[in-house]
């Protein structure tokens, strides 16, 4: 995921796999690279916003030596909805369940959505719209959908659906973490579907399963 620079990117994952993680670490990467880029996190609620500002955002910067050497000083700002660097990179943080009216007006260069299922979708275009004036329009949407019918699902639908999936070197087969998976978890490891031998998580490689999709 981060090999590429993606400039449309959905991740639909299962919990506790580091998406709040590699959206906070997009954030910091962008704006310490780029001058005055303007990027914007989203989530559905204050209390998630919150927590993602101060658990992943502040104390991923804080622990960067490079980043409080090079990039932070006394007039930099550190608060929960807003952040800058000295090379006036801005981060903006804001939630939009029942409205997205308090995120009008506002624009930016990259636009990440977390917890995307629980959004309205009457509220998605609102918040896109953050975008239009931007040469570089980026946009992530990433979280863990409940039914197969929210906002989410509609966006992997129209993606090229990546998936990981691992090579058996004993039989020769590809295996599908998605499909299955009591057969290849057990107490020693991950084991292959087909032929139960011990197989490697590294020893794997992306398969999209709609390679001709734009949405990767």
């Amino acid at each position: 995921i981060y090999d590429n620079l993606y400039s449309s990117l959905v991740l639909k994952t299962g919990r506790q796999v580091e998406k709040s993680t590699t959206l906070a670490n997009r954030h910091i990467t962008y704006s310490s690279l780029i001058p005055y880029f303007r990027s914007i996190y989203v989530s559905p609620t204050s209390k998630q916003t919150r927590r993602f500002s101060n658990d992943r955002l502040r104390k991923s910067i804080r622990s960067s030596d490079f980043i409080k050497k090079y990039y932070l000083d006394k007039t930099t700002t550190d608060q929960v909805f807003e952040k800058t660097l000295i090379n006036n990179a801005t981060i903006f943080l804001g939630y939009a369940y029942h409205t997205a009216d308090s995120m009008r007006g506002l624009s930016g260069d990259m636009l990440n959505i977390d917890e995307y299922q629980d959004m309205l979708s009457d509220n998605i275009p609102v918040l896109k719209e953050t975008l239009t004036a931007s040469e570089y329009q980026i946009f992530a949407a990433c979280g863990t959908p409940k039914t197969f019918d929210n906002p989410l699902e509609k966006l992997w639908q129209e993606s090229t659906q990546n998936i990981w999936v691992i090579h058996c070197k004993h039989c020769d087969i590809h295996n599908r973490l998605d499909t299955e998976p009591e057969k290849m978890v057990t107490e020693d490891g991950l084991v292959c579907k087909n032929c139960g031998k011990p197989i490697d998580p590294r020893n794997g490689r992306w398969y999209s399963l709609q390679p001709q999709n734009r949405t990767a």
